[in-house]
């Protein structure tokens, strides 16, 4: 299995820069902080897994480590469709557990100056809205994501369960 090893630069971050990995999906540019990725791989055998949310395909196994596989079209609410040879994955690392991200293709490695980073525009939900900023580059956007919620914290998962139950 090809795979692309991934390491921060701090250097880059003492002189007020960040850098982000960018990858497609459906057409659309996102980005994870470098030093939230490990590594990106082709696409592999995702193994299904019941009652979980629809857009988490199931589970991998990756060199001994078992990860949730997330599809990022589902996530983002965008047009699904069952994953092709050509798609990647993207592992990330979240505070405390890694998960492999499902993406179109992955685009470059951006480096930005801090201050071209912004928040994105406000939205209801905002608390579990997985896009936490916003880059623009070459008359683009690129939206930041944050793996910690890709996938909700079990915590998480019982207080939407309980407020639902108070409605």
């Amino acid at each position: 299995m090809a795979q692309t090893d991934l390491s921060g630069d701090a250097a880059a971050q003492d002189h007020g820069t960040r850098q982000f990995v960018s990858f497609v999906v459906e057409g659309q540019r996102f980005a994870l902080p470098l030093e939230s990725v490990e590594r990106v791989v082709r696409m592999v055998r995702v193994t299904p897994v019941p009652a979980t949310p629809s857009y988490v395909e199931g589970m991998i196994d990756l060199q001994g480590q078992v990860l949730p596989v997330v599809n990022m079209r589902k996530r983002f609410g965008l047009t699904a469709r069952a994953p092709g040879l050509d798609d990647r994955l993207v592992v990330a690392r979240g505070s405390g557990r890694s998960l492999a991200l499902m993406v179109d293709d992955v685009a470059d490695l951006v480096e930005v100056p801090s201050k071209e980073i912004e928040p994105p525009p406000p939205a209801p939900r905002a608390k579990a809205r997985p896009v936490t900023s916003v880059i623009r580059k070459n008359a683009r956007l690129i939206m930041v994501v944050d793996p910690d919620k890709l996938i909700p914290s079990a915590k998480h998962v019982r207080a939407s369960v309980q407020e639902k139950a108070n409605e």
